[in-house]
């Protein structure tokens, strides 16, 4: 079988065959194999399929603060508890950190233990401050994940409701540290991510003193009411509340009248 004039090309050069092989008696002749090399560009190098080496993630902490009580609003009064977590990909061998919040709005209650120098509470003149330390004594023993583990707790209580309605606790001066082989203490060499919280308090509602529905409004609706109070022999204790409103020491139906005038000469 003859095979003539045969040419193959490559991507990185060519040969060419000629010749009539015959009995295979016929010699190859190769007149020239060219190579060419030129720099790919970067859809070059995905058409190719190249190699990426795997991405190796750096050391990394996320430090939150959450309300676990993860109530919808709070009132002057309420307690409600938040923690410290922390989730990443190191081993811990200690760590420190300062809560902040607005002492106007917020008192920590501290646990029967808060003797413990390690947990101190001040304030820097514009927040209130929880100054936490804490060393595993020489061990890596604190293993961070993907899930989030506490490393504190502490219950606050509402002491005033800020006109914002809502008052953040922040995250500062955060350390986290491990022990190398030789037994010292090293901080890690990263900045976290920090999570800060949110929680909202209920305003203080004030009502009129005439205001006897609560509805937000002094109208006909609180005649009505006053008068059927008055009808139901009610004991007017409510101090939040002014039931004898022409002040001659009754609540009878001239104060009804009294308050009708009141309220058609927009006086409430």
């Amino acid at each position: 079988m003859a095979l003539a004039n045969v040419a193959q090309y490559f991507d990185l050069g060519y040969w060419r065959n000629q010749g009539d092989w015959g009995a295979f008696g016929s010699a190859m002749t190769v007149h020239g194999v060219s190579f060419y090399n030129s720099a790919l560009s970067a859809d070059d190098v995905a058409s190719l399929g190249a190699y990426e080496p795997p991405v190796v993630e750096p050391d990394a902490i996320t430090a939150s603060v959450v309300d676990t009580t993860a109530a919808e609003s709070y009132d002057v009064g309420d307690t409600f508890t938040v923690d410290v977590t922390a989730a990443g990909n190191v081993d811990l061998g200690g760590y420190q950190f300062t809560l902040k919040y607005d002492n106007t709005v917020l008192e920590p209650v501290l646990p029967d233990d808060s003797s413990d120098p390690d947990v101190t509470v001040s304030n820097d003149g514009e927040n209130g401050i929880v100054a936490l330390k804490v060393d595993l004594n020489g061990e890596n023993t604190m293993v961070l994940g993907e899930e989030a583990i506490t490393l504190f707790s502490l219950d606050f209580e509402v002491i005033a409701a800020p006109e914002a309605g809502s008052t953040e606790l922040t995250l500062a001066d955060t350390v986290f540290a491990y022990y190398d082989a030789s037994g010292a203490v090293q901080a890690y060499d990263l900045v976290p991510t920090l999570n800060d919280c949110t929680v909202a308090i209920a305003g203080t509602v004030t009502y009129s003193p005439y205001d006897y529905n609560t509805d937000g409004n002094v109208d006909v609706n609180d005649l009505m009411a006053l008068a059927q109070m008055i009808v139901n022999e009610d004991t007017f204790e409510d101090a939040s509340f002014t039931y004898d409103v022409n002040e001659d020491t009754t609540v009878d139906v001239l104060d009804v009248m009294t308050l009708a005038q009141m309220i058609v000469n927009e006086e409430v």
